[in-house]
């Protein structure tokens, strides 16, 4: 089930942040694990949201299978999120080809740290978008990380992690379902919950 969620609707484009999160659905505790390792009964999900910088709303959202990387997910976020869309912020595992691509095609601007042993490259390998990750690669070797940082405003990736700390502290970090089709329909009927719980605690203050 890939799909949106209806968040509530602001004016102009959205500032997206994207990131994911590890579920369990069964196997060991902790710290059996920490002793004894990973057997193969131990089972993960992973949840991809895509929030909204500005109401912090969840906006896209999709649990794969624990092997799928987070920017393969991304292009069927954008495809799933309503509204236009100015910018996305996400970690180094979204500074992919794949991800730069699918930003370039919908006039997303990218703004992700450039892995450690990132080099500059052709620009239209990475689509039209590729002279934003020129440009942080240039940077960080010039400035340091944290002169991009602040330069693109970086510090609002916090945002989703925020959230996910949300999810996990009023849902838990389990899926109580076992088959796939139904964890994905799990995690969306909470992911609507904390949008209308977001949704309510703005009102309070209007």
């Amino acid at each position: 089930m890939n799909a949106s969620l209806k968040a509530r609707n602001k004016r102009g484009p959205l500032n997206v942040v994207v990131d994911s999160a590890g579920l369990k659905v069964y196997g060991e505790g902790e710290w059996k694990v920490k002793k004894h390792g990973i057997s193969k009964r131990r089972t993960w999900r992973k949840l991809h949201v895509m929030i909204d910088a500005e109401t912090q709303q969840v906006v896209a959202a999709e649990t794969a299978s624990n092997n799928v990387d987070d920017a393969s997910v991304v292009p069927d976020l954008l495809s799933h999120c309503d509204g236009r869309i100015k910018t996305l912020r996400g970690d180094g595992a979204y500074d992919k080809r794949k991800v730069y691509k699918a930003t370039s095609e919908r006039g997303i601007q990218p703004i992700i740290p450039p892995r450690k042993n990132a080099r500059l490259d052709h620009v239209g390998a990475w689509g039209t978008n590729g002279c934003y990750r020129n440009d942080a690669v240039v940077t960080t070797r010039l400035s340091g990380s944290d002169a991009w940082k602040e330069k693109v405003q970086y510090h609002q990736r916090s945002l989703v992690e925020t959230t996910m700390f949300r999810i996990k502290k009023l849902f838990g970090d389990r899926l109580k379902n076992r088959i796939m089709e139904n964890q994905k329909v799990e995690t969306m009927v909470k992911l609507k919950a904390l949008n209308m719980f977001a949704l309510l605690a703005t009102m309070r203050f209007l």
